[in-house]
């Protein structure tokens, strides 16, 4: 990765001002990596990104993003006589065999120096840095990545860390039914009383509710697929034929409620079926559960905690009726 140190050799620094016309969420580059280090005595500022991909590849894409042509030193300074001297001073200091290249993406008004994205290449490698500000909402990811791996959280990232925390990539091995690649424990019950899912004390294959957790929202065709696919010959499909966007519902149904009318008020009856037996479910659904990351609001002018987003919740449930718990039919 291209050390922020030689970053700073190579742009010139020119601060990217809080301002209107100044653009935020402005995407990442594909092939871009995080840089996370900082050197000893340096402020840790986000965010630095750095490619292997050639100078032309990443403007070219900036390009596209921002509709304009990215300009050199040269002619940044010819139509900008205010940052002139700065420039020259820029490319004097630079090493051989560097390249610099900006793009103008707000307006500072008359006299100021604009705000300016910079993209810069040497030694094989193009990089190139975005404030939280201009992150915005589609790359906090980022942003909240840098300060975790920099010992830097505030407040708003702790909410983020915690959830986390508590929800870790579920292993095949833990569970009696198969477990989508990916997936990360949402929560577990034990006859009705939740437990804690990284508790190494807790069994969740012996468990009567368990929750998966899947980030991807547009695989739910996929998800679906799979357990159909999975379960066929032990639990019976009786959501839709085809893996719906809404639902998704497998069963394998021991016992029925046989109503015996009410009294007083109160609905009286009876479990009838298998001794022994319980009813196991698996439900696919959507549901805000979900913590975003924190990010630089703009009209705020501060950092806010997000809100909740929607995952795949694939939860496999049985009715309480003898202790047991989600195992599948053998």
């Amino acid at each position: 990765m291209i050390s922020r140190s030689i970053l700073t050799i190579i742009v010139i620094g020119i601060p990217l001002l809080a301002h209107p016309q100044l653009k935020s969420d402005i995407p990442i580059y594909p092939n871009a990596k995080l840089d996370t280090t900082v050197e000893q005595g340096e402020e840790a500022v986000c965010c630095s990104f750095s490619t292997t991909d050639p100078l032309e590849n990443v403007v070219k894409f900036y390009e596209t993003q921002f509709n304009k042509k990215a300009l050199d030193a040269a002619a940044l300074g010819a139509k900008y006589p205010a940052m002139k001297s700065q420039l020259e001073q820029m490319q004097s200091s630079m090493p051989p065999g560097f390249q610099y290249r900006a793009f103008v993406i707000g307006e500072n008004g008359a006299g100021s120096p604009p705000s300016i994205f910079e993209v810069c290449s040497g030694n094989g490698r193009t990089g190139f840095s975005l404030s939280d500000e201009q992150l915005g909402k589609s790359g906090a990811r980022f942003a909240y990545e840098f300060r975790k791996a920099t010992g830097t959280f505030g407040e708003n990232d702790k909410a983020v860390a915690g959830w986390e925390t508590a929800h870790l990539a579920a292993q095949q091995n833990q569970f009696d039914f198969p477990v989508y690649p990916g997936s990360l424990v949402g929560s577990i019950e034990n006859d009705g009383v939740e437990v804690d899912p990284t508790d190494p004390n807790v069994h969740p294959s012996k468990c009567s509710y368990v929750s998966l957790y899947i980030l991807d929202t547009l695989a739910f065709d996929k998800v679906a697929a799979f357990y159909k696919e999975k379960l066929q010959g032990k639990l019976k499909v009786v959501g839709p034929s085809d893996p719906s966007v809404q639902s998704f519902t497998m069963e394998d149904r021991q016992f029925f409620w046989v109503s015996a009318g009410g009294g007083e008020g109160e609905e009286k009856g009876e479990f009838h079926g298998k001794r022994g037996d319980v009813n196991r479910f698996l439900d696919i659904t959507f549901d805000y559960l979900v913590p975003t990351y924190p990010y630089f609001d703009a009209e705020q002018k501060t950092q806010v905690a997000g809100s909740f987003a929607k995952c795949i919740v694939v939860s496999f449930k049985t009715e309480i009726l003898d202790g047991k718990c989600v195992e599948l039919p053998k």
